[in-house]
């Protein structure tokens, strides 16, 4: 999978690249744990996401969270989402992903505890809808691309369709 920076057209955000992948490297330098955590569950995310033949749903159905640790993983999204994001828009980045790392315990659970790939498909896709939700988290704090390497039964149209409704359209989609 690849990362591709696509906001250069704005020149206020090409401007505060050097400074954005400072911050970054001083996070993975001071929490190597928790950002490599961090990045390994963006990863596993996204490859659940290319690789699932079922398309998730449009939003998190709170009542279709029948494990402990989907239910914990949806409000702490709700929780940390709003405060990582306002942090990036006020180009605090460091702090915006010191706020993500908050996610760690959740996203560890539920990779421990919840099998996403499951035969009800209204699960299945709701489960995916948590995990697009988590990947647009991520955008919020400055991820960069979502880089799925293949274009089939619709995921790059699920993935758009995430970031778009988020107020991420500008987030390029680089599929291979």
């Amino acid at each position: 999978d690849a990362v591709v920076y696509n906001q250069f057209e704005q020149p206020a955000v090409a401007a505060e690249v050097p400074r954005l992948l400072q911050d970054v490297h001083a996070f993975f330098a001071s929490m190597p744990e928790i950002a490599a955590s961090l990045a390994g569950a963006n990863k596993r995310i996204t490859n659940i996401l290319k690789k699932s033949d079922v398309q998730p749903a449009t939003a998190v159905n709170p009542n279709l969270l029948p494990e402990p640790a989907e239910r914990e993983l949806h409000q702490s999204l709700l929780a940390v989402a709003p405060r990582a994001d306002e942090l990036f828009n006020e180009r605090q980045y460091a702090a915006s992903l010191r706020e993500l790392a908050a996610l760690r315990t959740p996203v560890d659970a539920f990779f421990d505890s919840v099998m996403v790939n499951v035969e009800n498909d209204e699960l299945r896709a709701n489960r995916l809808a948590l995990l697009a939700r988590e990947a647009v988290c991520h955008a919020q704090a400055g991820a960069d691309v979502v880089a799925p390497s293949d274009m089939m039964d619709g995921r790059v149209a699920a993935i758009r369709a995430a970031l778009d409704g988020a107020g991420y359209a500008h987030v390029p989609i680089v599929s291979y």
